[in-house]
Formats: structure tokens, sequence, C-alpha cells
């Protein structure tokens, strides 16, 4: 297997499922999956991630466009004939089997001795902390056993890429958690390329090495979860991940790397992340931790508080600068006596340089 080669090119697929008029579920998607990434598809339901992940898998073939596998075509290929294996939500294990029948099924098919896939069998169960259990039924395990099994089951066979299909959201919250930690464990000792498919922004957010945000079957940004976060690049991908401030501004001036965009005479410097010209009518996103509280004197930004929750490790302010503006404030609870401004109070919010991102769209 060749490293420089991605795990998997996704090049302009399309996919039409036939009606009148045709559903888009794919348009023109380009994507390269690098070998030994855990790679994660996120958006909302009905945005094609799912459908990208079937036609890898070979449920489906691509109306248009090609899929490769290090550098392999697959068109032509079934499913089982893919060095791919897929986890799904449902865990899918064989009730009549044992727990080491349910990981060995996939080798036996494959026609390896009993010696050899009681070998694997006892290796993929100490992957997952679970040596003890390869006697065990299926209902005899919780929900998180079962869906370890289910990993391993699929990882046995030792696939180029693992697929996984929203796996985690049957799980309570506290289970799925630490199943995150689990998978991504899994992932750096084993490997293997993951491609996961979830609606969770905190699930693609911790796990994943790069994430593709997609919605109404198109490619909306591409980049680290760092980067999705802190510079969206367009208004779907700054409200689908995390909390956000949209605020309506226009280029009054630029220099070489920056506009000054205002709002209100309000004036903010951001960096050139799309051509404009001065004059231009555009939207900045400002994330609610970068607002910091000061004297209304001080701040960039002045307003009255009309709302406050507490959240726990936070507490949430609304606060109004204008008649049509409302901002979010996340402010740290750090203990039990810190004063925060109540429903009512006149507040200023300083902004960091660079905090505002200039958005597309």
């Amino acid at each position: 297997m060749n490293k420089s080669i991605p795990a998997i090119s996704v090049n302009s697929v399309v996919k039409h499922y036939a009606s009148n008029p045709p559903i888009v579920a794919l348009n023109n998607v380009t994507i390269e999956i690098q070998d030994n990434e855990f790679f994660t598809l996120l958006g909302p339901s009905g945005c094609g991630k799912t459908t990208l992940l079937r036609l890898i898998a070979g449920f489906e073939q691509p109306t248009e466009g090609a899929i490769l596998l290090y550098g392999d075509h697959l068109e032509g290929l079934d499913p089982n004939d893919r060095p791919v294996n897929t986890v799904f939500q449902s865990y899918s294990l064989f009730p009549h089997m044992t727990i080491a029948e349910n990981i060995g099924f996939g080798l036996k098919m494959k026609g390896q001795s009993s010696d050899q896939i009681a070998l694997v069998v006892r290796d993929m169960l100490a992957l997952v902390k679970m040596e003890t259990f390869g006697n065990r039924m299926p209902n005899q395990l919780s929900g998180g056993q079962q869906q370890r099994i289910a990993l391993v089951r699929a990882l046995a066979p030792k696939p180029k890429v693992l697929l996984l299909d929203e796996p985690l959201s049957a799980l309570d919250l506290k289970l799925r958690q630490a199943m995150r930690l689990e998978l991504k464990r899994l992932q750096k000792e084993t490997g293997i390329t993951f491609v996961f498919v979830t609606h969770d922004q905190e699930e693609a957010m911790c796990m994943s090495d790069r994430v593709a945000v997609m919605s109404q079957g198109e490619l909306q940004q591409l980049d680290s979860p760092q980067m999705i976060y802190e510079r969206p690049r367009n208004r779907f991908v700054a409200n689908f991940i995390g909390d956000v401030n949209l605020i309506d501004t226009k280029v009054s001036s630029e220099n070489q790397n920056s506009y000054v965009c205002s709002h209100n005479n309000i004036e903010f410097s951001v960096n050139k992340t799309s051509q404009h010209q001065v004059g231009d009518q555009v939207t900045l996103a400002i994330r609610p931790e970068k607002f910091s509280l000061v004297s209304s004197a001080e701040g960039l930004l002045k307003g009255t508080v009309v709302d406050s929750t507490y959240m726990g490790t936070d507490t949430y302010l609304t606060v109004k600068i204008d008649d049509s503006t409302e901002l979010e404030v996340r402010c740290q609870n750090i203990d039990l006596d810190q004063q925060l401004p109540t429903i009512g109070e006149t507040v200023g919010l300083s902004v960091p340089n660079g905090a505002a991102t200039l958005l597309e769209d």
C-alpha cells in the first residue's frame, strides 16, 4: 500500500435518485481522505453524508464521478469484494453465536484456520479490554459492550478502511462520551483509516483529524476541527458548529491583509479570507466566548443584558447592543462568588483582534 496515495479519493461524485424531479443526494462532491486518518462526515439529516458512505461501501453506485481506494477504482466491485468494513448504528451481532464466534465470523468466511481465528479473536478482545467475554452471548452484554464487539468484529479482518455510520447514536450520553475516547484509541492503535458519519458536532470535534461539513448534498467546508470552529467559511458552517453571533456589517476600508467592517459606527478589523469591495455588505461571525466583559466606558461594544442562563461551567448572557442586534456572550464560571452582570445592567464588551471571521456568504 502506497502511503502517499490517499486512502479514499471521491472525485466529482454525483448521486441522483429517480423521482420527478430527481432527488439530488450528492452534487459534485470531491474529497480526499488520507491514510491512517480519522475523518468525519458531518451534517444534518438528509445532507448526503450517509449516501456518500454507502457509495464507498458499495451498497450504492454513483450517478457520475468516481471513487478510488488507494488509487484503485471501486466501480463494479461488490461490497464483499472491497477491503472495507462498515459498522452501523444497530450492533447487528448474530444472536445465536458467542462473542468469539461473532468476531471470528468474517475471518471464517475468508477461509482462515481455526488457530488463526482464535489468535485474532484474542487480540481483538484485548483491544477493547474484554478478554473474558469470548464465551458470552450478545444478550448477556450491555449496549456499550455490544458496540465494542461490533467494532472489533469489523476490525478483525484488517480492512484498509473502516466506515462508521452513526455508531454511537443509540447509546446514552455518558457511554457515548466514553466510546468517543475508545474509538479514537482504536483508530490510533490499529492504524486503519476511519470514516465516521455523524450529525453530532461534539463527536466530530473531539475525535477527528479532519471534518467535512455537508449540507444539501454539497461539501461546505473541509478542514481540521479547530479551523472549522474558529474560521467557518459560511453561515451554514458557523451556525451548525457550536454557538455563534452573526453581525451584519459593511466593508468601510481595506489594506493589504485585512478589511475594516463597520456596524453602526462600530469597527471590526478582520483578515481577508474572501474578496470584497469597499461598500459591500458582509457578515461577521464571532463565537460567544471571544467577548470579554469590561466597563461600559471601555468596551468596543456597549449594551444591556436582557437574559442570563446558568449552564454549570458557563453562564450565557444575551446583550442587546442596538434595536436589531443581540449578542450571545459566554462567561466561564470561575468560582461561586463570581459577580456577573444582572438583567437590565449596562455592560461593555471587548473583542480581541482576529476574533471575528468574515464569512463568504
